[in-house]
């Protein structure tokens, strides 16, 4: 169970507390956010089997199916220093989720290492407020940053949208796999990302549910691989 979009911790509440009240015999979740769900997940997993994928709730008894974070982050900023970036903003929205946060530490302290100017640009998470902050930001902007970095594929979407509005181009890197983030990178609107492999996260979500509905030991921490294109 996924809630896209600022929905949010209630939604997905409603949501998962809806497949139990129906019958549900496992859940697979990606935590809206990693404080705040976790009494509520802890809850639910003594009523069923529930598997965490990307984004846990920060307990190590029942970690997340999900890459290395933070090597993720630092991947991004070895980018940087690759293309001899000397000012960059990055977009800092949902670090509730501790595989966004993961990503901030990574991507913050590889670039200290490199002695590299971050811009934060810290946003209200939603769509609209995040679109338009770029778009303000760099609309008539004669001295725009050298690159844009988006931690997870929400927030790359939504920059890809405010500079379009904004009628300029600064290179995008980020973390993202979607159709629209695909599409952007192969007309060059994107330069560069991070993703990680989609089907082994569903597929060993399968498993270890399977597991824990057989009563199994459940697997451990399963870290999946990540790329760079």
């Amino acid at each position: 169970i996924l809630v896209p979009g600022s929905e949010g911790i209630q939604e997905q509440m409603r949501l998962i507390q809806r497949e139990i009240d129906n019958g549900a015999q496992g859940l697979v979740v990606a935590a809206a956010n990693s404080e705040e769900m976790g009494a509520f997940l802890d809850a639910a997993a003594g009523r069923l089997p529930v598997v965490l994928v990307e984004t846990g709730t920060n307990d190590p008894e029942n970690p997340a199916i999900s890459a290395d974070n933070q090597a993720m982050g630092a991947t991004l900023a070895e980018r940087m220093h690759k293309i001899e970036a000397q000012k960059v903003a990055l977009v800092v929205t949902n670090l509730q989720r501790d595989s966004v946060l993961q990503r901030y530490e990574g991507f913050v302290a590889q670039m200290e290492e490199y002695g590299i100017d971050i811009t934060e640009w810290d946003v209200d998470a939603s769509a609209t407020s995040l679109r338009d902050y770029v778009a303000s930001t760099l609309y008539g902007n004669r001295n725009p940053p050298d690159a844009i970095v988006a931690l997870d594929n929400e927030t790359l979407d939504t920059v890809l949208d405010g500079l379009e509005a904004a009628g300029q181009y600064v290179p995008l890197y980020g973390v993202g796999s979607s159709e629209k983030v695909v599409h952007a990178l192969d007309q060059g609107d994107i330069r560069g990302i991070c993703f990680q492999n989609e089907f082994n996260i569903g597929y060993m979500a399968m498993v270890g549910l399977g597991q824990k509905m057989k009563m199994d030991t459940p697997p451990v921490s399963s870290s999946i691989d990540f790329h760079y294109v």
